[in-house]
């Protein structure tokens, strides 16, 4: 006997609001899911599919769907804005999908003279 279960998000709390990060830090987004059998994950930054392999890495554990961007810069036609990016997870499986959309800021540093 087998049984299926759609995919559920388990959001963070700190996903709940814009996350900060530092111009040239890694960060690591680790996203805890429930679903049978294990559901595929696709992520979108700002609209884009993103894909495994240069400056990111994406693993799908079994409870957990990880996306790192490796030393994180600003996309070129945003970066003179404060507008904060966009990253998605979709996780699918046969019959059903979940989605979590959250935004990442760069933190703004002042220079004083």
């Amino acid at each position: 006997m087998s049984f299926s279960a759609a995919p559920k998000i388990n959001v963070p709390s700190r996903f709940q609001d814009v996350a900060i990060y530092e111009k040239g830090e890694d960060v690591v987004l680790k996203i805890p899911f429930t679903g049978h059998p294990k559901p595929t994950a696709r992520w979108l930054r700002d609209g884009e599919e993103i894909k495994s392999g240069g400056q990111y890495d994406i693993e799908i554990g079994p409870r957990h769907a990880f996306l790192t961007i490796k030393k994180v810069r600003p996309i070129p036609h945003l970066s003179q804005t404060e507008t904060p990016h966009q990253v998605c997870m979709f996780l699918l499986s046969a019959h059903a999908c979940s989605q979590l959309c959250f935004r990442l800021r760069r933190r703004m540093t002042v220079r004083t003279v």
